[in-house]
């Protein structure tokens, strides 16, 4: 999206196997990237989030030409608050914060958009009665904060609040002490505003429906709406089967959707960024409803958007980084649809063999627009690697197509030629 080279690289905060491989001058043409830092180094003991950005401030003031930062935990704080830090564009951290956070962004939704903001209400772990929770059961909990979906789970009485919250130690422990990097972020760049920490949680009404992602971005202050990703769930565990787009949903439903996620990030001040955010459409009574703001792009989206619209999401990003209007238009790509198809199992097990670049090049001789991801490397179980509780993800494969049944034929036909090979 360059027309001449930059003056500096642009900078990659943490970044993530998805971030290494499309931030690559073959993949955006005219740009030039640095890493700085390693995905998950924020997970480890004594990351102090504030002397990275002091410290990546002082290498590179002066001398980077934007910064971008795509992951959930910190990244997607840490770039805004490097990108500050050397006067380059970028979200405000603190609205970032506030996305985050999901109380404070749950109080911003029922004054921006109150039609699409379920019943909530927030409390400490010490402050929940079993007995007289201040939402009725059954209700959605979940940490003010989430960290990689633990802890946010449906509550039917008061034996699930028992065996979350007094059954120690286990998963609250876990959670909870990955907040304080994220705490020491909300009280630098909070101003007092944040009274409440990330020691929360949130109770909140119910939701069903098709549940989609809404995404976009925001430039000088306008928002514009990229598309709808359709969620398909498995019907028992209710695990991502795969995310299609664009969105099988009725168009006049999908633009109601975009206006509440443009008028929400546009009111808030987001700006200079990606978002996605996740809703409910219910059908029978025509509701929909914010699950969850994202202030920051879905990687996992990003190929998608290329192989139906001609322009990914990583193109974007790069795009507002630099300070640059997004060259963005719809449905200019190669395909019709587009899907990212997510290979799990409902045991757990050792992965005995992945596909190896050999089987990569022949997948890719018969798909060009192919994509896999693995997560395991021989030999390692699945239960490794961050799961969803309820089955055992081992890899994606994005394809395009033209309709429902064409991507399912497609998606077949590469899974035969893929060789995952699991074990008990």
């Amino acid at each position: 999206m360059a027309a001449t080279a930059p003056a500096g690289p642009l900078l990659v905060v943490l970044p993530t196997d998805w971030d290494l491989e499309e931030l690559t001058p073959e993949r955006q043409p005219g740009w030039r990237f640095e890493a700085i830092g390693r995905h998950r180094d924020e997970l480890a003991g004594g990351f102090d989030p504030l002397a990275f950005v002091r410290a990546s401030a002082a290498r590179w003031r002066g001398a980077a030409s934007g910064v971008l930062g795509t992951d959930d935990y910190l990244a997607c704080v840490l770039g805004p608050a490097l990108a500050r830090e050397l006067g380059l564009p970028g979200p405000a951290p603190e609205t970032v914060l506030l996305c985050q956070h999901k109380y404070y962004c749950r109080l911003e939704q029922r004054r921006l958009v109150p039609r699409a903001t379920p019943r909530f209400e927030v409390a400490a772990p010490v402050q929940l009665d079993p007995e007289q929770p201040p939402l009725p059961y059954p209700f959605f909990l979940k940490p003010v904060r989430g960290t990689f979906s633990l802890l946010a789970r449906r509550v039917d009485g008061p034996g699930d609040m028992l065996a979350l919250f007094h059954n120690p130690p286990g998963p609250l422990d876990r959670g909870l002490a990955l907040l304080e990097p994220f705490h020491q972020l909300l009280r630098h760049y909070g101003d007092g505003r944040f009274l409440l920490d990330g020691r929360r949680f949130l109770l909140e009404e119910l939701l069903s429906g098709c549940q989609v992602t809404v995404e976009g971005f925001v430039h000088r202050g306008r928002a514009t709406v990229m598309g709808v990703v359709d969620s398909v769930l498995h019907p028992a565990t209710g695990s991502f089967l795969r995310f299609e787009y664009p969105s099988r949903l009725p168009q006049a439903v999908q633009d109601r959707m975009g206006a509440i996620a443009a008028t929400l990030m546009e009111g808030i001040g987001f700006d200079a960024g990606l978002f996605n955010v996740e809703m409910f459409h219910d059908a029978g009574r025509d509701d929909i409803s914010i699950i969850e703001v994202n202030p920051r792009m879905s990687y996992q989206f990003a190929d998608l958007h290329e192989k139906v619209d001609g322009t990914g999401s990583y193109s974007v990003a790069v795009a507002l980084a630099a300070g640059k209007e997004p060259r963005w238009r719809a449905r200019n790509g190669p395909f019709r649809t587009a899907a990212s198809f997510v290979l799990r199992t409902d045991r757990d097990a050792v992965v005995r063999r992945v596909p190896d670049e050999e089987d990569l090049e022949r997948l890719r001789r018969r798909f060009p627009e192919a994509r896999v991801r693995t997560f395991h490397r021989p030999g390692e179980r699945l239960s490794a690697a961050m799961q969803d509780g309820c089955s055992f993800r081992y890899g994606l494969v994005h394809l395009g197509g033209d309709g429902e049944a064409d991507l399912k034929a497609r998606c077949a036909e590469a899974l035969a030629m893929l060789p995952f090979e699991l074990a008990d």
